[in-house]
């Protein structure tokens, strides 16, 4: 199976505040390419997305912006099939509304 998986880690709660994004391209069930980049997000960093992976402003100073590597996600993903994962943070107050409610 031909397939590319992405992933990306974000600055905020907001998923247009990419800071780091991941792409690999299998053929044949065989990894064929990799790309990692560190993108500038142009947004905040808030302290929950740091904890969970670590990227905060003085790690993306100076790194490239997401409309500047459309180039490459377009030759990754034009006519690829596409996954990726998806994991909702729960905020503390989400967490505690939830135990309210059960």
């Amino acid at each position: 199976m031909n397939f590319v998986a992405i992933d990306v880690e974000t600055a905020n709660s907001d998923m247009g505040s990419i800071c780091q994004i991941g792409i690999v391209k299998y053929a044949d069930g065989r990894l064929v390419e990799e790309w990692v980049s560190l993108i500038d997000p142009e947004d905040y960093f808030d302290y929950i997305n740091i904890s969970i992976h670590g990227i905060d402003e003085d790690v993306v100073k100076g790194s490239t912006t997401f409309p500047q590597i459309t180039e490459i996600l377009a030759a990754f993903l034009n006519n690829a099939i596409c996954v990726r994962q998806k994991i909702r943070i729960i905020k503390e107050s989400d967490f505690k509304l939830l135990l309210q409610n059960a």
